[in-house]
């Protein structure tokens, strides 16, 4: 490998201060050198801009020489080569005129050395306790220098690092390396590795200690809990209990964790120490969408309503094709993870040529889980168009359950995993239209998304929803479906496919009684946490699966892993209206 004048800076960085480059020529010679330590040796001709800043002469050249060779093989030795021949020749250092000044340093690393023997053994609690044999399998399954691997120091730090996270992680918050030993037989070329951990005693759970609670009852941190007195300690209940008190939205920060002190295992305390949040928060913000245009929202959150325990949120939103309002009030958490809700909402909305007027009244109960979300509810909906002459007012009363599960690699940018929802009800219609016919109404959703190799990403949705009804007369149209935009078929503007209509004033698309829609997406990384991608997407909403059609749309995207979530946009055309739509989203949507 001839690395030429920048690997001076490795010859300088390795032995003295930055060496003036314009007076000498430093020729790296490394023919055998494996591709990784290649990597770590011109990684430093990043830097090599500096170069000039420092003159030296022909006396410190020498003495950096001098040493070079040792420097050279402790690098080397940390990956495994402990016979490494290191020569070095220089040209013109006699001469204190000369600007012609040479360097040539040559490695032969010779054999690397291989792992003969690992020898792990366990001590402490594990080596007696119910379980600990299957626990010792685990733990040694982690190990990451087998026998026959090259041995390489980085790695055996890690092993034994990897055997002590497992322990801690579960059972063992104690667990330590009691003693460890890597003995080298250069002649050889061998390395026997012998490990002693020491697992401590077994954990298990205590009471739970909370500080800095003032505003907000005990009961709100207790129900989030899923850990018992008794219970063997685990670092995953430990974040799962700090991820639920966080994603409560009453604290600005939560702590959960133990101190391994052996001495408190039979019952150690769980720590919760808590900053609440205000109780009153306000927020106004301006915002665009491709759908609806220019908004502004308001929004009053209030963590302790009435001094009840219950929070509200109350929002106005006020864009060019949507008015609305909306208070929304949570109970704090209950036992099992569930929350009790009351909703009220009223709003206005002019989209794809029916202006709609839409009232909706909630009660029901949520239950957050680690990877499921389930509602109950019941609700009363009113949508009445504003069009004297038309029949497509609505009134009804529904009772259904929702659930959302996600087995996701990571909830805001998933490049890994399945997210399902469904959501299932039956109701009723009341009032002129069709009054006391009842109707079912099924809607699921499916995300998939797979990585291809390190810079490849790949994304399938389908969706699927019926109501199943006589005819939709009556039927409130936030309950039927209409397809097109951002998350449905993106070649054809908002919720403009479905049924066609005409009113006095133009053309219409109202909610149909069956929708299915798909899409899939590829997307390849072009700068670190940006993608494009380019994808085909097809669906129809209608009233009936024999009227449905398969209205396509291909187009070309990006996507922008910024700090606040997922920001998209793409272009796409619409092969049936030949007509080219594009838009910008935020967030992702399961």
């Amino acid at each position: 490998m001839r690395a030429g004048r920048p690997a001076a800076l490795f010859f300088a960085l390795c032995c003295a201060p930055i060496i003036h480059a314009a007076a000498y020529e430093v020729t790296f010679v490394a023919p055998d050198v494996p591709s990784a330590l290649r990597a770590t040796l011109t990684r430093f001709a990043d830097v090599a801009r500096f170069a000039d800043q420092v003159d030296v002469t022909n006396a410190e050249i020498a003495r950096l020489v001098e040493i070079t060779p040792e420097q050279l093989r402790k690098l080397l030795a940390t990956e495994g080569y402990f016979n490494a021949d290191i020569r070095i020749e220089t040209t013109g250092l006699q001469d204190a005129n000369s600007d012609q000044r040479k360097v040539t340093v040559t490695i032969a690393p010779g054999p690397r050395t291989r792992i003969a023997s690992v020898t792990i053994t366990p001590a402490g609690a594990i080596t007696i306790e119910a379980g600990g044999a299957t626990r010792i399998v685990t733990v040694r399954s982690l190990w990451g220098l087998p026998v026959g691997a090259p041995f390489q120091d980085g790695v055996w730090s890690a092993s034994k690092s990897a055997l002590l996270t497992a322990l801690w992680a579960d059972r063992y918050p104690a667990a330590r390396i009691a003693d460890s030993a890597a003995t080298i037989d250069a002649d050889a070329n061998e390395a026997a590795l012998k490990v002693e951990f020491d697992s401590g005693p077994e954990f298990r759970f205590g009471a739970i200690a909370v500080t800095g609670l003032q505003r907000y009852p005990r009961s709100a941190v207790d129900n989030l809990s899923t850990i018992t007195v008794g219970q063997p300690y685990t670092q995953k209940a430990l974040l799962d209990f700090q991820d639920r008190l966080q994603a409560s939205g009453l604290f600005r920060a939560a702590v959960v964790d133990i101190e391994p002190n052996p001495a408190l295992a039979e019952a150690v305390p769980v720590q919760v120490r808590l900053r609440e949040q205000t109780l009153h928060r306000l927020l106004f913000g301006p915002g665009f969408s491709t759908e609806n245009g220019p908004r502004i929202t308001a929004e009053h959150e209030y963590l302790r309503l009435f001094g009840l325990d219950w929070q509200s949120l109350t929002r106005l939103r006020w864009a060019r094709d949507e008015r609305s309002f909306s208070a929304d009030f949570l109970s704090y958490p209950l036992p099992n993870n569930y929350r009790n809700l009351v909703s009220v909402s009223a709003g206005r909305s002019d989209v794809a040529g029916l202006v709609i007027d839409n009232q909706r009244l909630r009660m029901g109960r949520r239950q957050d889980a680690d990877r499921i979300t389930r509602l109950y509810f019941v609700d009363v909906l009113r949508s009445a168009v504003r069009d004297p002459n038309s029949d497509l007012t609505g009134n009804a009363v529904i009772a259904g359950s929702e659930i959302v599960w996600r087995n996701v690699d990571n909830p805001v940018f998933p490049t890994r995993g399945l997210a399902v929802s469904g959501q299932i009800g039956a109701g009723t219609r009341f009032g002129n239209t069709e009054g006391g016919k009842p109707f079912l109404r099924a809607l699921g959703r499916a995300t998939y998304f797979h990585p291809l190799g390190e810079e490849w990403l790949t994304q399938a949705r389908l969706e699927v929803g019926q109501v199943f009804a006589s005819t939709p007369a009556g039927i409130p149209q936030s309950l039927l479906f209409r397809a097109g935009g951002e998350v449905s078929v993106r070649g054809y503007g908002f919720q403009t496919l479905g049924i066609q209509g005409v009113n006095p004033t133009g053309t219409y698309v109202a909610g149909g009684r069956f929708l299915m829609t798909g899409s899939a997406e590829l997307a390849r990384e072009i700068k670190p946490g940006i993608y494009g991608t380019v994808f085909a997407d097809v669906g129809d909403a209608a009233d009936s699966v024999r009227a449905w059609k398969a209205n396509t749309s291909y187009g070309v995207g990006a996507r922008w892993r910024s700090p606040v979530g997922p920001v998209s946009g793409y272009v796409a055309y619409a092969q049936q209206t030949k007509k080219v739509n594009f838009g910008v989203s935020v967030g992702v949507t399961f």
